[in-house]
């Protein structure tokens, strides 16, 4: 699907594919840019040839009413060469069937003897037993907390997504606006006018999807308050608006750039002379691990998520984090004492559940949706929060879309309003964006014993897996070598 504006040339790049349209990944189809997806307007595109686009009203161009579907990629499905080294697809492509396969052999140290891996993967997902494996559906005292919270609140921690218009809305530079953790990036981006980060205390986040440029650009600020935004603009692409001080960014090119960009800075000469990359310590373009609402209301999310922990282990720092690290596991202030089992940064966690297993546990639509992107790309603990949060283990707070666009545009029925048509949710409020909540455990009581051939692992009751009535979710959790993430993110170093 063609995405973007009219205009007298443009150079299209990268095709972008969406699964059930049938298009192979061979198909040469136009570029599209945002965390999350795109879709293939039927309009065949020869790679890096440039070509006049039919006229605008033939093109399609996303809206909040309209928002990119489910299903689709975004970023570049192989690896490429950006700044000075490879990168490729780590967020977007399925863990490889060989590090899945059971009896497992590439679990935590590069090993088959998956013992310790499997003791830090149920540590990380019930923060040391501090949520209930086996809690009912309907509470909140299961583990995997999924909220998508009322706009503007507090804990509403996740970004909240622009769709610019290419016809009329104004421009933005980073200039040196996000020096203080993502230095060095230059670009002119479009997004609505004021366009506002989800939140208001605490981690407020934002990405705009620039259609005309064919950009997406994601910034991340600390308690700036409720309202906090971009500020009013009327600037052009040649005399853009500065975006307000904010702690970082980042920012790639749709299509083109890898979801993976080593968290480096490259220089491009098109769509303009910038310079990209960044995406936090574990290098993720912008979306790249989001679950925006499309996603959750049709059930399909093909990437992998992130995920928050409490704090974040002292000594084990895998790749893609290279090191990095976020709140540290201490007795004093994170909720988790220091131990060999903490969340590991970064960390490659899997479920080992093949697609039909999951579909025979009939889970509601928004659960096996989660479940099955957890099984089949993974996920990861990127972001850290209050030691309060722990009793839920992990949550996917920061990595689920805010309402606040819809909010601040006034939209009168939030689109997670069809959620509350489905079973699962501890708390389900149709509304406004400013009314609505969904909120519930994704790994809880719900999630039935499975037999999984081959497997070697117990769950925390001490069930087999492998045998007899099989084992419940805490036995099908592992952590994954970071081996196997550099190979899909096409870094040396692979298994």
């Amino acid at each position: 699907m063609v995405i973007g504006g009219c205009s007298s040339t443009r150079i299209w790049k990268q095709p972008l594919h969406d699964r059930r349209t049938g298009f192979s990944h061979s198909v040469q189809a136009p570029v599209f840019v945002i965390i999350i997806s795109i879709v293939i307007l039927g309009v065949t595109v020869v790679l890096g040839a440039k070509r006049t686009p039919a006229c605008k009203s033939n093109l399609k161009v996303y809206t909040l009413a309209n928002p990119i579907p489910a299903g689709t990629q975004i970023y570049a499905s192989s690896t490429a060469r950006i700044g000075v080294s490879n990168t490729g697809p780590l967020w977007e492509i399925p863990i490889p069937a060989p590090a899945k396969s059971l009896p497992l052999r590439h679990c935590w140290g590069n090993t088959s003897h998956c013992t310790r891996g499997d003791a830090m993967a149920k540590y990380m997902a019930t923060a040391n037993n501090q949520c209930n494996p086996a809690a009912p559906a309907n509470s909140t005292s299961g583990c995997g907390l999924l909220l998508f919270q009322r706009a503007q609140l507090s804990s509403d921690t996740g970004p909240a997504i622009w769709y610019s218009d290419p016809a009329k809305d104004p421009y933005y530079s980073i200039g040196s606006a996000c020096n203080y953790n993502s230095p060095g990036l230059s670009a002119t981006f479009q997004c609505p006018s004021n366009a506002t980060f989800g939140g208001s205390t605490t981690d407020q986040n934002i990405v705009c999807y620039d259609q005309s440029q064919q950009l997406i650009w994601a910034g991340y600020a600390f308690n700036k308050g409720k309202g906090f935004s971009l500020g009013k603009c009327s600037g052009t692409r040649t005399h853009p608006c500065p975006i307000p001080g904010i702690s970082a960014c980042s920012i790639a090119r749709a299509g083109l750039d890898p979801s993976y960009n080593a968290n480096q800075t490259y220089t491009v000469t098109s769509p303009g002379s910038y310079t990209l990359g960044r995406g936090g310590d574990a290098g993720g373009a912008p979306l790249a691990t989001v679950i925006r609402i499309q996603e959750i209301v049709s059930g399909d999310i093909n990437h992998a998520v992130g995920v928050v922990v409490p704090c974040t282990s002292i000594s084990n720092k895998p790749f893609p984090g290279n090191g990095q690290t976020d709140l540290l596991c201490s007795n004093a202030n994170s909720g988790l004492p220091v131990s060999p089992d903490d969340p590991v940064y970064s960390g490659l966690y899997f479920l080992d559940y093949t697609p039909a297993q999951i579909d025979a546990m009939r889970l509601p639509v928004w659960q096996t949706a989660v479940l099955k992107a957890m099984a089949t790309y993974g996920f990861y603990p990127l972001a850290t929060g209050a030691s309060e949060m722990s009793f839920e283990g992990f949550n996917f707070l920061n990595f689920v879309e805010s309402q606040t666009a819809y909010a601040v545009t006034g939209v009168a029925n939030s689109p997670i309003n069809p959620l509350c048509s489905q079973r699962g949710w501890a708390v389900c409020i149709t509304g406004s964006p400013s009314q609505a909540v969904a909120e519930g455990d994704v790994l809880n009581g719900s999630v039935p014993l499975v037999v999984s051939a081959g497997s070697t692992s117990r769950d925390s009751s001490g069930k087999a897996c492998g045998s007899g009535g099989g084992c419940d979710w805490t036995g099908h959790i592992h952590l994954l070598d970071q081996c196997v993430a550099k190979t899909m993110a096409g870094q040396p170093g692979g298994c």
